[in-house]
């Protein structure tokens, strides 16, 4: 009996002294997009850009732990800054595992751009992810590769995380892209470390528009200003230093 007051004692003192470790804090760990899910609830074909001729629904599968009954969770879809779908419920599932969140297709099918996909728990964001609804791909000729890069502040070089990094289609113009948003061949977000990498490979010999717009720092875009060799070999690696706004 005294070892289980004991046991008991030391059970509380946890409690009250590590709630984390008790109770777990609501974290999300990854998402996958996926227009397709398999019998068995895997994703098919998952990636970050679709097009809209292939997508009837978006799935969303969000690897997640700590989470709690009657916590109040928040899914919220925008595209261009205006939300698409937004969905908050009180939690009834289990503390850890996938669950699917679902955008269907609206009545007027799917718009192109680019999306995020954002989800909080007792309003603390947990995660926001990027993906991109094109029109039917364009094929090009020859061999591409990949890009990625790091952004920074011009100043002191320190990374800028969640900066959106925008690649158009090889001789398209900003001002034919603000027409058509398809236009866009691909984008990428910046991690805490300012690192991104584009999940579509860049053909060679073509040059590119490319865009990057940071909270609290001045726009950049730079018209056809990116130029792949014709004889790259090698991932194009680039830095991106951004001025500060001044108010």
């Amino acid at each position: 009996m005294k070892r289980s007051n004991a046991l008991v004692a030391l059970l509380a003192l946890c409690l009250l002294a590590c709630p984390a470790i008790a109770q777990g804090k609501p974290s999300v760990a990854s998402v996958t997009f996926a227009s397709e899910l398999l019998a068995d609830g895997t994703p098919k074909n998952p990636g970050t850009q679709f097009t809209v001729a292939s997508l009837s629904t978006l799935h969303a599968l969000v690897d997640f732990s700590g989470f709690t009954a009657g916590m109040k969770v928040t899914e919220t879809w925008t595209r261009g800054g205006e939300t698409v779908r937004k969905r908050e419920y009180s939690w009834e599932g289990w503390a850890k595992g996938v669950y699917d969140a679902v955008l269907e297709r609206p009545e007027s099918g799917f718009v192109t751009g680019a999306y995020l996909f954002a989800i909080s728990a007792d309003g603390v964001p947990l995660i926001v992810k990027e993906f991109s609804v094109l029109r039917e791909r364009r094929n090009y000729p020859g061999i591409a590769v990949p890009l990625r890069g790091k952004v920074v502040d011009a100043a002191t070089g320190k990374p800028i995380a969640g900066a959106t990094i925008g690649i158009l289609e090889p001789g398209v113009l900003f001002e034919q892209w603000r027409k058509d948003d398809s236009l866009l061949l691909t984008g990428s977000l910046s991690d805490v470390a300012g690192n991104f990498q584009f999940p579509v490979n860049l053909p060679r010999g073509l040059s590119y528009g490319i865009f990057v717009e940071a909270m609290g720092y001045e726009a950049i875009y730079s018209e056809l200003g990116l130029q792949v060799a014709p004889t790259q070999v090698n991932p194009v690696i680039i830095t991106i230093r951004v001025q500060r706004l001044q108010f």
